[in-house]
C-alpha cells in the first residue's frame, strides 16, 4: 500500500507540471522535482501568486540533470518551458489532473483542498494563529517544543472541519453517498476486508504477548505497541493439512505455516519524546511456540545481510535480528534442495518484484471503500456472505 502511495503521488506531481506548461515532457517533469526537493513551488515558479524576494534572487540550477549532460540543448528546453512561458493551464486544471492522475477517490474534492483560497495553506495559517504554533528552525529554541497536548489536538480538528470552503459555506465532514457495486465486486470487498481485520486481530495478539514477555526481562522502562509496519504469516511451511482446522493458521491458504514475523514500533512509557524503537517478533501459532521480540539493532557493515527464506520468498522488507536465531535464517540451501519445489530461486526472485510499480487498488485498500450491492444487479452467482 506504501508504494502504491508513493506511485500516485509522482503521478499526480509529473501530471500537474505537464498540464501547466504543454511543452514539459514527463522526463523533464521528474527532474525538475529531483532537484527542487519535490518542492512543487520551486519546481513552478509561477505557482506562487507573489513569489518572495529569496525566490526570485535564487534561481535553481537544472544544468547537472543526468538528461541535460546527455543532451545540452534539453537545458535550454527546459529553461524556456517554464521560467520564461506563461503557464498553459490554471491551478486548478492542474490540481484536478492530478488528483486524476493519481487515482484520487474524488478529484474535485481534492483540489478545492489544495488549490481554493480558503484550502490547506490558508487552514493552517489559521491553525498556527489561534494555537501560537511557531515554526521551529533547528538549532532554536521555541515554547511551543514537544508534540500537541489533546486539548490543542481537538482544536486542531474542530477548526480543519469548519473552515469556510472556497464557495463561502462551513466546510464541514458530509457523508458521501454510499457507492453501489456490482454483487460479486462486493463480495469481493467484503471477503478483502474481512481478511484484513482478520489477520489486524491475530497480529496484534501476538505483538503484545511478546512485548509483555519483553518487558517482564526489563527492571524498568516498559515498551508499549506504538505500530506494525511488516508482517509475514508464512513461516515454517508449507504442511499440507489433512483434514484440521485452518482457520486459526491462514484463512486464505488450505496450508500450515507454524510461525510469523513481525516488525513493530515500540515506545517506552518512561521517555515518550523518543524516538520509537524498531523490534521483530517470531511468533508461534495456535500455542505451538512461545512468541518473542528483540529490538533490531543497526548492524554493522561487516556483519553481513540478515536474510531469512521465508520473507525473501513472499517479498517482505522485514528487518531481522543479527544476533538472534529465528526460523528462515540459514535455510536456503535446505529448502533449495529439500522442499519439494514450494522454495525455488526463480519463484524467489518473480516474488520479490510483484506489484512494486501497481498504482491501482490494493487489496487492502478494501478497509477504505464505502460501498453498498447494487439492487438492480441479477448476477445468478450472488452470495451472501453474512
Amino acid at each position: 500500500m506504501l508504494s502504491c502511495i508513493v506511485a500516485r503521488s509522482l503521478y499526480g506531481l509529473v501530471s500537474f507540471l505537464c498540464t501547466r506548461y504543454r511543452g514539459l515532457t514527463p522526463d523533464l517533469a521528474m527532474q525538475r522535482l529531483l532537484v527542487t526537493g519535490v518542492n512543487l513551488k520551486a519546481a513552478d515558479p509561477n505557482l506562487s501568486p507573489t513569489p518572495s524576494a529569496t525566490s526570485r534572487k535564487k534561481r535553481l540550477d537544472f544544468s547537472d540533470c543526468a538528461q541535460v549532460l546527455d543532451n545540452p540543448d534539453t537545458s535550454h528546453i527546459q529553461h524556456s518551458v517554464v521560467e520564461e512561458s506563461t503557464p498553459s493551464a490554471g491551478v486548478d486544471e492542474s490540481y484536478i489532473a492530478a488528483a486524476t492522475a493519481g487515482f484520487h477517490g474524488y478529484p474535485l474534492a481534492q483540489q478545492e483542498f489544495l488549490a481554493s483560497p480558503t484550502g490547506l495553506l490558508s487552514k493552517l495559517e489559521l491553525v498556527s494563529e489561534v494555537l501560537h504554533i511557531q515554526v521551529c528552525v533547528p538549532g532554536s529554541q521555541s515554547a511551543s517544543d514537544g508534540p500537541l497536548s489533546p486539548q490543542k489536538l481537538s482544536l486542531l480538528r474542530t477548526i480543519l472541519q469548519r473552515c469556510p470552503s472556497s464557495t463561502g459555506k462551513l466546510h464541514q465532514q458530509q457523508d458521501v453517498a454510499c457507492r453501489k457495486v456490482k454483487k460479486r465486486d462486493y463480495n469481493h470487498i467484503c471477503q478483502c476486508r474481512n481478511r484484513f481485520w482478520g489477520q489486524h486481530a491475530r497480529v496484534t495478539s501476538m505483538v503484545r504477548d511478546a512485548l509483555d514477555k519483553f518487558n517482564n526481562t526489563m527492571e524498568d522502562h516498559p515498551f508499549e505497541l506504538h505500530f506494525i509496519c511488516g508482517v509475514n504469516e508464512l513461516v515454517s511451511g508449507p504442511v499440507r493439512s489433512l483434514g484440521e482446522k485452518v482457520g486459526d493458521y491462514n484463512p486464505w491458504t488450505r496450508d500450515k505455516y507454524y510461525h510469523t514475523h513481525i516488525n513493530f514500533l515500540a515506545v517506552c512509557k518512561a521517555r515518550l519524546y523518543d524516538p520509537p524503537t524498531l523490534f521483530f517478533a517470531e511468533c508461534g501459532k495456535d500455542g505451538a511456540d512461545t512468541c518473542w521480540c528483540v529490538p533490531v539493532i543497526p548492524q554493522k557493515p561487516e556483519a553481513g545481510q540478515v536474510r531469512c527464506i521465508y520473507c525473501e520468498y513472499q517479498g517482505n522488507r522485514i528487518l531481522h535480528p543479527t544476533m538472534e536465531s529465528f526460523h528462515g535464517r540459514d535455510e536456503f540451501e535446505k529448502l533449495f534442495y529439500g522442499s519439494n519445489g514450494s522454495y525455488t530461486n526463480d519463484k524467489l526472485i518473480t516474488n520479490s518484484d510483484l506489484e512494486v510499480d501497481w498504482v491501482h487498488g490494493v487489496q487492502d485498500g478494501a478497509i477504505y471503500r464505502d460501498c453498498c450491492p447494487d439492487s438492480d444487479d441479477d448476477e445468478d452467482d450472488w452470495i451472501d456472505i453474512f
